[in-house]
């Protein structure tokens, strides 16, 4: 028994290192060359993981007739996938997140104007926090960086955004999800990506509640949620809010397309809570800004809308976002009367 034994163990030993030595490495380089011939296949195809994606493959469809677009963070998004704030669709939603940031925005009104009609018009309707937001950790890569890789895009990231690093080479058998797999979801299926446009009416006459009244929620639960938002808005209230440097960056260059192709631009703040507004008027934070703003674009227009952005806190659902679907109506509302105030 011990002599077959030992037989055995040098056969499996044998044949053990040939495949460590010999066709691993083999299969492990056919695998290889195949991710990269696929990804080079792919390569031009935009990938399709979040809303940024399949706005940004949306925009490269073109011949989209708008008279309006619209540029903005979540609590704007919010709204604008939900409502119809326009008679026949002629506003483009091309709102995005914070993550994205106004740097983002500028990437995405320019893509706009390279593939679609002249707009009339083009409204930044978001809160102070998108102008002073600069791009960084993984919330920039996945919204951001991996979003907008063109040339000049990424040469603009190099220049604008301090913590930016071009992308390297990588072998795709490192990184097939976003070398293969997402731009496949686009292969597939992104010739059915439109802008989100909402299709419900706002309701004019629709009451306002006071308080969280989400039915799936104990009393008590309701309690300790009204505490936490409390709690956030509060230390919202705390921040020191100016331009940061790859907004200055965004916000002239956006100011540049409007001169070149011949559009205005409009600011709009979303709804803010009462306590924020109350702390930073006192620290005249959003005058400042405003300031800010039109020095690096002087001929920015801004809406005239502090009785409509100070909202009581009970109107939203954490510190940046509205309660829905009352104060979401009421944001609504006010998008679709200033987009009125246009024509």
């Amino acid at each position: 028994n011990i002599p077959l034994f030992s037989v055995l163990r040098k056969i499996i030993m044998k044949n053990w290192y040939k495949f460590i030595l010999f066709t691993f490495p083999i299969y492990l380089v056919f695998l290889a060359t195949i991710a990269e011939f696929f990804a080079h296949k792919l390569k031009d195809i935009p990938m399709l993981r979040h809303d940024t994606d399949k706005l940004a493959a949306a925009l490269e469809k073109g011949n989209n007739k708008a008279e309006v677009a619209i540029l903005g963070d979540s609590i704007t998004y919010d709204i604008l996938k939900t409502y119809k704030i326009d008679e026949d669709y002629n506003v483009a939603n091309l709102t995005t997140n914070l993550a994205s940031g106004l740097i983002g925005g500028y990437f995405i009104i320019k893509r706009y104007l390279d593939h679609n009609n002249p707009i009339q018009h083009l409204i930044i309707a978001s809160t102070p926090e998108f102008y002073s937001y600069e791009p960084e950790g993984k919330g920039a890569e996945v919204y951001l960086f991996s979003v907008f890789q063109k040339k000049d895009e990424v040469s603009f990231l190099e220049e604008s955004v301090e913590n930016f690093t071009k992308p390297k080479r990588e072998l795709a058998i490192l990184n097939l999800e976003n070398k293969i797999f997402y731009k496949l979801g686009y292969y597939f299926f992104g010739k059915n990506v439109d802008f989100n446009r909402g299709k419900k009416i706002p309701n004019p006459n629709m009451v306002l509640n006071k308080s969280i009244s989400d039915k799936s929620l104990t009393p008590g639960k309701i309690d300790t949620a009204k505490l936490k938002i409390s709690s956030d808005i509060k230390n919202r209230a705390k921040k020191n809010i100016s331009m940061s440097p790859s907004g200055k960056n965004a916000i002239t260059k956006i100011c540049d397309l409007s001169e070149k192709h011949n559009f205005k631009i409009h600011i709009l703040r979303s709804p803010i809570p009462k306590t924020v507004v109350d702390e930073w008027r006192s620290k005249k934070i959003i005058k400042k800004l405003n300031q800010e703003i039109a020095f690096y674009c002087p001929k920015i227009e801004f809406f005239v809308t502090e009785d409509s952005w100070n909202v009581p806190d009970y109107a939203m659902r954490d510190s940046d976002h509205l309660i829905r679907p009352n104060w979401s109506n009421f944001y609504a509302l006010i998008l679709k009367r200033a987009i009125d105030k246009l024509f």
